[in-house]
C-alpha cells in the first residue's frame, strides 16, 4: 500500500520530466537507440518502484530544492543507455587488450581485483591522475577476532571508498585500525622502529579501558587472539600485529619496511571551536581523549606552507569559501571565519559551517597531497544539505589528483549525490557492513549506490 501510494505521489512530478526525454533521437538513430530508450524506461521504473528514493523527492517538492533533486534523479536514469553502452566498449577493450582492465557493477569480495579496473583519464584538471597512475596507499585491511569482527578481509580502491551499515558494524573501527598504521611512525619520533609504536598507536586511538592492548581482542570465553593486517601499494608493504587477550608480548611483523602516510582523520565531533589550550593540555595531562582529536588540531594549527596554490587548489579554495562565505584565519590556536562583518570565532558559527572551514585548512596547509589518506566519520553530521553538492564535488576532485578517501555515513542524500555527481574516470567504491546470519560481521563492495547490497540506508 506504502509503496503504491509513493508511486502515485510522484507520477504527476516525473511525468512532468518525462518530456524531457530525447525520444526523436530514438526515433532517427534505429533500432537500437530505441531499444536504449525502452531500457532506460525500465530503469525509471525500476527506480521509482523504490520508495527509499522516491520519497526524498516527494518530501522535497514543497521546496525549491525538489526541483534539482528531481532533475538529478532524471539525469541518474537518463543516462543510463550512454553509460550501458560505454561500458560495453571499455569492456570489449579490455577483454582483448588486458585481462585486469574490467567494468563490473558489482564487486564481489571474492572478485576484488574489480576494484582496480581502470578507466579513461580523469581530464585536463592540473594535478589529476588518471585510474592507472594512481596508487592505493592503503589498500586492504584483514582483521580477525578484532573488536566486533570475527574475521573481515576488505580491499579499498584508489579513490573514495564509502562504509555504510548500521550502527556497531564497525565502520569507524575500521578506519581508525587503517589510521593507525598510516600515523604510527612519525620523523622525529623518539621510539625505535619497532612494533611499539604501532601498538601505542592503537592505543590511542581506540582508548580501552586501562590501555590494555588485550582488550581489543573480540570477547570470548578463555583466551583470543587478535590480529590486524594492512597492506600499503598493493601488497608491496604489509604491516602486520598478533596479540592476545591475556596481555602477552603482541608480535609485529613488516615494520622494517613500513613507512609512515600522509594521512588525516576527521571525527564526528568537531574540535576546531575547542581547540584553545587543549593541545597542550593533551600533551601535558593525561586526559580520556582519543588521540585523533589531538591529531586533527595539530593539523589545523600548522602554519600554511611557502609558495603559491596550484590553480586546481585555488578552485577548491574558492568553492569551499563560498560556500562558508568567509575566508578562515587562525591566531594563537583560535579560529575565525572572516567576512564582512569581521573575523567571527568559530564558538559561535555552526557545526557543519566549522567542518566546511576545517577542510578548507588541511587543503590550504598542503597536508592532503597525493598519495595521501582522508578519513573522515559522517562527514553529514550537523551540515546543512545545501552543502553536500559542493563538499562531494570537492571529495572527488580531491581523489583526481591522487588523494585516497575512505568516509563512513549513513545519509542517503551523502550517497546520491557521490553516484550522480561522479564521472566514469572516478575511482569510487561502496563497501557495506552487516552481521550475516550467524551474526558474523560481513561486507560486500559496490561501485554504484543502486548495487549495494545490503543497504541499511535504503531499507530503512
Amino acid at each position: 500500500m506504502g509503496k503504491h501510494f509513493l508511486q502515485l505521489l510522484a507520477a504527476p512530478a516525473l511525468a512532468g520530466l518525462f518530456c524531457l526525454l530525447p525520444v526523436s533521437n530514438a526515433q532517427s538513430q534505429g533500432s537500437r537507440n530505441q531499444f536504449e530508450s525502452q531500457e532506460s524506461l525500465k530503469d525509471s521504473a525500476h527506480l521509482i518502484t523504490q520508495p527509499s528514493l522516491v520519497l526524498p523527492l516527494i518530501v522535497s517538492g514543497a521546496s525549491g530544492g525538489g526541483i534539482v533533486l528531481l532533475l538529478q534523479f532524471l539525469k541518474q536514469f537518463i543516462a543510463k543507455p550512454r553509460q550501458r553502452d560505454r561500458a560495453s566498449r571499455e569492456n570489449s577493450i579490455a577483454l582483448a587488450t588486458d585481462d585486469t582492465l574490467k567494468d563490473t557493477d558489482h564487486i564481489d569480495q571474492q572478485n576484488h581485483k574489480a576494484l582496480d579496473r581502470a578507466g579513461a583519464s580523469a581530464g585536463d584538471l592540473t594535478g589529476v591522475t588518471s585510474k592507472k597512475q594512481r596508487k592505493r596507499p592503503v589498500s586492504k585491511v584483514r582483521l580477525e577476532q578484532f573488536t566486533v569482527f570475527d574475521r573481515l578481509e576488505l580491499e579499498f580502491v584508489p579513490g573514495i571508498n564509502v562504509l555504510v551499515g548500521p550502527n556497531g558494524v564497525g565502520k569507524t573501527h575500521l578506519m581508525k585500525v587503517c589510521y593507525a598504521a598510516c600515523d604510527f611512525y612519525k620523523a622525529g619520533d623518539s621510539l625505535s622502529r619497532t612494533g611499539t609504536s604501532f601498538v601505542k598507536k592503537l592505543v590511542r586511538v581506540f582508548m580501552p579501558s586501562g590501555m590494555a592492548l588485550g582488550r581489543l581482542v573480540k570477547r570470548r570465553q578463555g583466551t583470543g587472539t587478535a590480529v590486524v593486517e594492512v597492506h600499503a601499494d598493493g601488497d608491496n608493504r604489509k604491516l602486520k600485529i598478533d596479540f592476545a587477550s591475556n596481555g602477552s608480548k603482541p608480535k609485529a611483523q613488516g615494520v622494517d619496511r613500513w613507512d609512515r602516510i600522509e594521512s588525516v582523520y576527521i571525527p564526528v565531533k568537531e574540535m576546531l571551536a575547542n581547540a584553545p589550550g587543549f593541545l597542550s593540555l593533551y600533551q601535558a595531562r593525561k586526559i580520556r581523549f582519543e588521540e585523533v582529536y589531538a591529531d586533527i588540531l595539530q593539523r589545523a594549527n600548522l602554519p600554511v606552507r611557502r609558495g603559491r596554490h596550484d590553480q586546481l587548489t585555488k578552485d577548491l579554495l574558492g568553492k569551499l569559501e563560498e560556500a562558508i562565505q568567509g575566508q578562515v584565519v587562525v591566531a594563537d590556536e583560535e579560529f575565525f571565519l572572516r567576512n564582512e562583518q569581521g573575523n567571527l570565532e568559530f564558538t559561535l558559527l555552526a557545526e557543519g559551517m566549522r567542518k566546511m572551514g576545517l577542510l578548507i585548512l588541511l587543503i590550504k596547509n598542503k597536508v592532503l597531497p597525493s598519495g595521501s589518506v582522508l578519513f573522515w566519520d559522517e562527514p553529514e553530521t550537523n551540515l546543512n544539505p545545501e552543502l553536500y553538492g559542493t563538499l562531494i564535488e570537492v571529495l572527488l576532485k580531491l581523489q583526481r589528483t591522487g588523494v585516497q578517501i575512505i568516509l563512513a555515513t549513513h545519509d542517503y542524500l551523502i550517497l546520491s549525490e557521490l553516484d550522480i555527481r561522479m564521472q566514469d574516470s572516478d575511482s569510487v567504491a561502496f563497501h557495506s557492513l552487516y552481521q550475516d546470519q550467524q551474526g558474523k560481521i560481513s561486507c560486500n563492495s559496490a561501485n554504484s549506490y543502486l548495487h549495494i547490497k545490503p543497504n541499511a540506508i535504503a531499507d530503512a
